[in-house]
C-alpha cells in the first residue's frame, strides 16, 4: 500500500472526515508528494489546475462557533451539513 492508499484509509476511518476528490486529483499535493517520494524529479511531475470546486457549509459547526453564514453563501453551497 502506497502513501496515497494509507492516507485514503486514514480519511475513510476518521470520524467526520470528508474529502471530495482531493486524493484522486492527479495534481493534488499528496499525489505530487507520492511521485517525488517514489523517485520522480519535482520538475518532471505535471501540475494541473483544478476543474471542480465544491462549496460545503457546516451549519452545525458555524452555529457552535457563533458564526452567521449569509444567505447568499447558503444558496451557492453545493452541500449543506445540518
Amino acid at each position: 500500500m502506497g502513501l496515497i492508499g494509507m492516507l485514503e484509509l486514514l480519511l475513510a476511518v476518521a470520524p467526520g472526515a470528508k474529502v471530495v476528490g482531493y486524493l484522486t486529483n492527479a495534481s493534488s499535493p499528496l499525489m505530487v508528494l507520492d511521485q517525488i517520494l517514489r523517485g520522480a524529479a519535482p520538475r518532471e511531475v505535471p501540475i494541473q489546475q483544478p476543474t471542480t470546486f465544491v462549496l460545503s457549509v457546516n451549519r452545525k459547526t458555524a452555529k457552535a462557533l457563533g458564526i452567521k453564514i449569509p444567505e447568499s453563501i447558503m444558496l451557492r453551497a453545493d452541500e449543506v451539513i445540518r
